[in-house]
């Protein structure tokens, strides 16, 4: 298979506002990368400039080692399987895996030899003479897949390929499409804008935000410790919690001003790189389920934060609360409390669970 390098790519279709800018990714031979964020981030246009459907304005890209900024799509060796499937109503399930194939003037031997395989893979062994129209989103998906498959490329581009599926069925086809990576062992880089996606599927996520690279790291990292503020809000739901404050340091170490509590930085947060943001504004940032209930007797000693609902979500194992404090909305997600809307709410902070952001240029301190 093969690695993919994007070094200092941009792209504009205008010669003034760039929908990409200045990108560089290296994705490793084999690996799944997730391109995730916001619509019209610029993630689409990353892949289609891999693909070959869009040129790059500045740049270079790599496919295993070679630059192919000049080659066509059809050079480059690579699949991609577009959000609407793109399969022709006219031709059976067969017939619509075969076709990149015969196009290339593939033997016919060799074209029933690759169909059946990939057939076997995704389970449509029983399909392939039915049309499009007569498959279900999951089978029709699988179909695009395939099709895919059966060309054998270096790399694998995903477009939104689950928007168009009902929700169960995205979670199963998520599961089905991690386990093709780890049976076919190929590069495949998957477009999306949903978080779930990125963090259940990818070894590694780029986020993208406004055309650029805001972090590029394993899921868990960037749940954990998030470059900037915009990739903390931007994974996780709910979104964290983020609160305006300045911090102070004494004669005992640091304190954050939290919703009117001044608040002790745990040891972590005690040192020199600190020093620039005494009596500055920074940004506080607290994940939903990193607050703590009042039952937990260990953290009795914590600060507190208490409000009144205002709106309740029941997910079923868990429980989100919208409560104001201090004019500030925050929500909690938990599986132990029971409270209605107007209800009382009191809850503690889990110190080593923040996240402190810079007030002006909003990365992480």
């Amino acid at each position: 298979m093969a690695d993919v390098v994007l070094k200092n790519v941009s792209k504009s279709y205008d010669k003034k506002n760039l929908i990409v800018d200045n990108i560089s990714l290296e994705i490793k031979d084999k690996e799944f990368v997730i391109l995730v964020g916001p619509s019209g981030c610029g993630k689409t246009t990353t892949l289609r400039m891999i693909a070959g459907l869009e040129q790059i304005t500045a740049g270079k890209l790599y496919i295993n080692g070679k630059c192919v900024n000049d080659l066509p799509p059809k050079d480059r060796d690579i699949a991609m399987v577009f959000q609407n499937y793109a399969l022709y109503p006219h031709m059976n399930v067969f017939e619509n895996m075969a076709f990149g194939l015969k196009l290339r003037k593939y033997e016919k031997k060799e074209i029933e030899r690759r169909v059946m395989e990939a057939a076997e893979i995704l389970e449509l062994k029983n399909y392939l003479y039915h049309k499009p129209k007569e498959l279900s989103g999951g089978q029709r998906q699988r179909v695009a897949v395939g099709r895919a498959i059966v060309r054998q490329p270096q790399v694998f581009l995903f477009d939104e390929p689950l928007s168009n599926l009902d929700a169960k069925l995205r979670v199963q086809m998520r599961a089905e499409l991690s386990k093709l990576h780890k049976k076919l062992g190929v590069t495949m880089i998957y477009v999306t804008h949903d978080q779930v996606e990125a963090m259940t599927m990818g070894d590694r996520i780029a986020v993208m935000h406004k055309g650029k690279i805001q972090q590029f790291d394993t899921p868990l990292n960037i749940y954990n410790k998030p470059s900037n503020k915009f990739t903390a809000g931007f994974i996780g739901s709910p979104s964290m919690n983020f609160v305006e404050s300045k911090l102070l340091k004494k004669d005992n170490g640091y304190f954050i001003d939290f919703l009117g509590a001044e608040i002790k930085l745990p040891n972590k947060f005690q040192n020199e790189k600190l020093e620039k943001y005494i009596n500055q504004k920074i940004i506080v940032g607290i994940r939903p389920e990193d607050f703590i209930e009042p039952n937990f007797q260990q953290f009795n000693n914590n600060p507190k934060i208490k409000g009144i609902i205002e709106i309740t979500e029941q997910m079923g194992a868990e429980s989100y609360y919208y409560f104001r404090c201090n004019d500030k909305m925050i929500v909690v997600r938990t599986r132990h409390l029971s409270l209605k809307i107007s209800e009382k709410i009191e809850v503690t902070l889990n110190l080593e669970k923040i996240h402190l952001f810079d007030g002006i240029t909003e990365e992480s301190i």
